[in-house]
Order: C-alpha cells, then structure tokens, then sequence
C-alpha cells in the first residue's frame, strides 16, 4: 500500500488523530463535500483516503488567507514550491526565521508571488514553536522560533500526496457564512469552528485577526438550522460546553475524547471533552 495523503503543515486543533473514527460516521449518500473550516485538512485528507470522496464535488474554504494560499500553491504550483522550500531548508537558521516573520509587516506583503508566501507560511509552521500559528491584533505571525534540531521543512512526500488529493477541488479563502450560502440538498458539510474556552469567552482562535467568540458559534448554529431545513447533511466537531450543548440540543450528539486546547502556557492548557454534533441518524453512517 502506498503513503497515504496528510496535512502538510500542523494546525491547532487538527482531527488527525480521531479523522478514522470521525470518517465512520459521514452518511452513506452525498453528492457534494463541503468543509469550511479547512485548518489542516485532516478530515478532508483521511476521506480522500477512503475514496469516500471519489466522484463527488468537494470544496474546501477558511477565512485564513495563508493557510489558502498555501492550499491553492500545493494543488497548482508544487514544483516552485518544492525547490522555494528546498532554498528555506538550506538556509534555516534564527537570523533567517525571524526575517521571513517579519514579512507580513510589510505594506507590499500581499503583492509577494504566491509561491514565495506559501512557501513562507510552510517554513515558519515547520520550524515555529510547537508549530502554533498565531497572529495579533493586526494580522502579524508573532510565533517565535522553535527548538527543532532538524526540522523537515521540506516534506517531498507529504507535499505530493496532499497535490494529489487536491486536483479537482474548489478551494476558496471566505467566511464559513459565505461558504455555506448555496449548499443543495443532499451535500454533506463538516464543521471545525474554534472551540470556546470552559472558562472564558473564547479558547484559542488567534488563526486570523477576527476572534471566533460565542456570537460566532451562536451564528453558525442558526446556519446549521437552516441547512436542516434545507435537507443538507452536517456533522460538527466540538466540545461539551453548556452552551454548545444549548444551541445544538435537538441533534445527536456524541462524546468522542478528552483532549487539551492548545496555549503556549502550560498552565492555561484547558482538558475538554470532545463532541460530535449530527444532524442525521447513526443508521445513515457508513
């Protein structure tokens, strides 16, 4: 059997290690895959996998510029990026990491050749600290370097198996409201929001500078009401705080792990129980 296509970078929050279970409860017939909240596409990578996706539209969406960028370079462009990457790799060293950080504070940032940011973004989760993205307040990666002795900054393999996954698939960078806008009947949507904090307004949801508080959540459960009505299938990834459990009481809801919200301070590191929200019944899971 060959290598199997993964996330190409780490991403807080990410489904790779629940993806299989979380694959055993898609409903058996969709016609269109729609994921909104893309982050490292753990989820998509492991329906791919399955061939659970073969033959059916897919579209792939985060309001994270970067991350898409990064997504659109891998399925179009992964000869420059590679050998972009491969340049990084050779050249890695603190003085470089905190250069290429630095670009984003630049007025000219976006007129940079997307390979170029793709490949920056790739460079600096590589060889970040705890591979956590995060930016402030005004959109900067503030992140510091990372302790990596050899970081694989250029995964060859991972790279071309996530292009191979990606050919064929609409990949957009947009708001989840606006992702969600003209999904039909009988598409399938899974949802990784950020996950609220058990203590605070928000965990962590520095991905882009607008924060995902609880008026998101409680934007996104009016969306998934909408989206029944509409007899679109939808299955959500989140945790068991009172007030998730409020706005989603009339689902099936599913305990799933407990497992740590990320924070660069380990003291702050929260223990939460995950959930999984459906809108259709387990006699409709593969």
């Amino acid at each position: 059997m060959g290598s199997r296509a993964k996330p190409f970078v780490k991403w807080a929050g990410g489904k790779k290690t629940i993806a299989k279970k979380l694959a055993q409860m898609v409903p058996l017939d969709f016609c269109e895959y729609h994921e909104p909240f893309l982050g490292g596409g753990a989820f998509f990578f492991e329906l791919y996998n399955q061939g659970i996706l073969e033959g059916k539209k897919v579209f792939l969406s985060d309001r994270n510029s970067e991350l898409v960028n990064a997504f659109q370079v891998v399925q179009k462009r992964i000869e420059p990026l590679i050998e972009t990457l491969k340049d990084f790799s050779k050249m890695h060293n603190e003085a470089l990491y905190y250069e290429i950080r630095s670009w984003d504070r630049s007025e000219d940032f976006f007129s940079i050749d997307p390979v170029t940011r793709a490949a920056r973004f790739i460079y600096l989760n590589k060889t970040c600290y705890n591979g956590l993205y995060r930016v402030n307040s005004k959109g900067h990666f503030n992140v510091p370097m990372g302790k990596h002795k050899k970081p694989n900054i250029c995964d060859k393999e991972t790279l071309y198996k996530a292009h191979e996954a990606l050919q064929g698939v609409v990949i957009e960078c947009c708001d989840f409201t606006k992702a969600l806008e003209k999904v039909g009947p009988k598409s399938f949507v899974y949802l990784d929001p950020p996950y609220l904090s058990q203590g605070h307004n928000a965990g962590f949801a520095s991905y882009t500078k607008q924060l995902f508080l609880y008026e998101s959540h409680q934007k996104l459960a009016h969306i998934c009401h909408a989206l029944d009505s509409k007899k679109v299938y939808w299955m959500q990834s989140n945790i068991a705080h009172p007030k998730i459990i409020d706005l989603y009481e009339k689902y099936g809801i599913t305990m799933i792990k407990k497992s740590h919200i990320i924070n660069a301070n380990a003291k702050k590191r929260e223990k939460v129980q995950e959930i999984v929200i459906t809108n259709y019944k387990e006699k409709a899971w593969i």
